[in-house]
C-alpha cells in the first residue's frame, strides 16, 4: 500500500510540474512566448539572462522575417526600434519625415554618402532593435539598459530611467556604468556602395556594413536598400521586385598568430522589398581585418533590370 501511495505521489509531482511548466512557456506558431518577457514602462523586460539570450536567438533564426518579430511584439503591445525606424522610412513627404524624425531622434542617423546624398540609418544593431525601445532601452533581472551607438547604459536604479535616457546626464551620473561601443577596428557604419539602375537616374541601391557590440558581443550585418528620388531631390525607400544579398565562406582572426575561424556563406532573396538586412558575424573576438576576409554580394531587380555591388568585402584593409 505504501509503494502504490509512494507511486500516486510521484504521479502527482509529475503532473503539477508538466501543468506548471506549460504555464511558464506556451508554444505559438510565433516562437515561444515566455512568461519570463513582460512589457514593463513601455520595454521589454526580461527575468534573467537566459531569457534574454533565448528570445535574442529566435530572433536571430527569424531576422530575415521581420514582420513575424513584429507580430510576437504585437502581444505584448511592444513597439520596437526597428519597428518606429521602418514606419519613418515609408514616409515619403520631406517635411511630415522631418516632423516624425523629431519625436523620434535616436532610431535615425544622418548620413552623408559620396555623392552629397543623405541617407538616413538605423544606428542600432540589427537584431537588438527588435528588442529595444524607441530609446534604445530594455531590462534584464534587476538592470536596466541603453543603448546608444556610442555607449551602453546600464543601472540598478528604476528611479534613474529618466536620466538613463539622456546620454550627457548618464555618462556623469555615479549610479549609471556605461562602456564605449568603440572597437579597435572600427564602429557602427563603416563602408557604403551606391549603385544606379541602368535606366532609372532617380533608383539606386545602397549597400553598407555595419558593426558595433553589446556586453562583449561584436555583432557585424549586410545591409541592402532601393531607394528612389522623391520630387523633392530626397531619396526615400522604395520597394523592387526583388532584392539578394549573398556572402561567400569568409573568414576571420584576431591576428596573425591567432586561429583562423570559418564565417558561415549564406544566400538570401526577398521579394517586393525596400530593404534587407543579415547578421553574417556575432563574436567575442576582436578582428583583425588585416587577417580576415568575408565578401559580400548585394543586387537589386527591376522590371527585369539589375543594379549590383560584388566583393564587398566585410573586413577592408584600407
Amino acid at each position: 500500500m505504501n509503494t502504490l501511495r509512494n507511486i500516486f505521489f510521484a504521479l502527482f509531482v509529475l503532473i503539477v510540474t508538466l501543468a506548471g511548466c506549460k504555464k511558464d512557456s506556451e508554444t505559438t506558431g510565433l516562437g515561444t512566448i515566455n512568461s519570463g518577457i513582460q512589457l514593463k514602462n513601455g520595454y521589454l523586460f526580461f527575468k534573467d539572462t537566459a531569457t534574454f539570450n533565448q528570445h535574442l536567438d529566435w530572433i536571430r533564426q527569424n531576422e530575415i522575417n521581420p514582420e513575424l518579430i513584429y507580430e510576437f511584439n504585437r502581444k505584448f503591445g511592444f513597439i520596437s526600434f526597428s519597428e518606429v525606424y521602418y514606419e519613418g522610412m515609408r514616409i515619403n513627404e520631406p517635411d511630415n519625415f522631418d516632423e516624425y524624425r523629431a519625436k523620434n531622434p535616436d532610431c535615425f542617423k544622418r548620413i552623408i554618402l559620396d555623392d552629397n546624398s543623405v541617407f538616413w540609418e538605423m544606428p542600432m544593431v540589427s537584431l537588438l532593435s527588435h528588442l529595444v525601445n524607441k530609446g534604445g532601452v530594455f531590462q534584464i533581472g534587476e538592470t536596466i539598459y541603453r543603448l546608444t551607438e556610442e555607449f551602453n547604459f546600464s543601472t540598478k536604479n528604476v528611479e534613474k530611467l529618466d536620466i538613463i535616457m539622456n546620454t550627457t546626464l548618464a555618462l556623469n551620473d555615479s549610479d549609471i556604468v556605461y562602456t564605449s561601443t568603440n572597437l579597435s577596428s572600427t564602429k557602427g557604419m563603416y563602408s557604403y556602395r551606391t549603385v544606379y539602375f541602368p535606366s532609372w537616374s532617380d533608383r539606386r541601391i545602397v549597400a553598407r556594413l555595419y558593426v558595433n557590440n553589446f556586453d562583449g558581443m561584436n555583432y557585424y550585418e549586410g545591409r541592402t536598400t532601393s531607394q528612389q528620388q522623391h520630387w523633392s531631390g530626397a531619396w526615400v525607400q522604395a520597394k523592387i521586385h526583388t532584392i539578394i544579398q549573398a556572402n561567400n565562406q569568409g573568414y576571420y582572426q584576431e591576428g596573425a598568430s591567432y586561429p583562423r575561424i570559418t564565417i558561415p556563406s549564406n544566400y538570401d532573396e526577398v521579394e517586393n522589398a525596400a530593404d534587407f538586412i543579415r547578421t553574417i558575424l556575432l563574436t567575442t573576438h576582436d578582428v583583425d581585418f588585416g587577417y580576415s576576409s568575408c565578401q559580400i554580394h548585394h543586387k537589386g531587380i527591376r522590371y527585369g533590370e539589375v543594379a549590383e555591388i560584388e566583393k564587398n568585402e566585410m573586413f577592408p584593409k584600407n
